[in-house]
């Protein structure tokens, strides 16, 4: 029986090309993969699973979502309410902190000086509890670089934007502010992100690398479709 990437869905065609892609890689790795969308595109959870019989196995759907917010709370458990079978386990928990620090790490330039700034960006949400996380987030990993001058900020939603967080770094003073972005894959937000830290007092440096096809974040989903 396969696994089921469920992904959000996305008007821009990249986001679908790296959804396929680790979808491609998983397989290719010894576990048969699908992909599914909750929304822009398809197919659905639904559809994907009138192609598949009932199993005695669980049959694993991986949400594809960093934030635990409102995609992973509601229409989540709503589609796969929705199916009304059995044989559906949901691996929720699969994409730890620890899994996206060390993605961040593999990207991110490696001299960093405890004198520079971190700001980890996000696609953010309306939900405080998954803004903290994200603040959470960024605290653990500048701690584990020796940085003390950082912060969280968000392509959408109501936390600080980029530019804003670059410029408090530079009042804090910061001699050089990276900005490094974690999204799981290309889009629209994404390239909201670029743009507004790119601009003048921008970024010194700008690390946009989506998640997916990542080896630390390849490992986690292949164990989480393989439990």
């Amino acid at each position: 029986m396969p696994a089921v990437l469920l992904a959000h869905g996305s008007p821009d065609p990249r986001h679908s090309e790296a959804v396929e892609s680790q979808a491609e890689i998983l397989s290719e790795r010894g576990v048969e993969t699908v992909v599914a969308y909750l929304d822009h595109q398809g197919p659905s959870l639904k559809e994907v699973f009138a192609q598949i019989c009932e199993a005695q196995a669980p049959i694993p759907v991986i949400p594809l979502l960093i934030a635990q917010a409102f995609h992973a709370q509601v229409d989540v458990p709503r589609e796969v309410s929705a199916l009304d079978r059995s044989d559906v386990v949901v691996r929720s928990g699969w994409l730890t902190d620890e899994t996206v620090i060390a993605a961040l790490d593999s990207l991110a330039p490696p001299q960093i000086s405890p004198r520079d700034a971190l700001v980890l960006v996000t696609a953010g949400s309306s939900d405080p509890a998954a803004l903290s996380a994200d603040d959470h987030r960024a605290a653990s990993w500048a701690r584990s670089r020796g940085i003390s001058n950082y912060a969280a900020a968000f392509a959408s939603g109501p936390g600080q934007r980029p530019s804003t967080a670059i410029a408090a770094a530079r009042a804090a003073g910061a001699e050089r502010v990276h900005v490094v972005t974690a999204f799981l894959a290309p889009g629209i937000l994404l390239d909201r992100v670029i743009a507004d830290a790119s601009g003048v007092g921008g970024a010194d440096s700008l690390t946009t690398t989506p998640l997916l096809g990542n080896e630390h974040v390849t490992a986690a989903l292949h164990a989480a479709a393989s439990a």
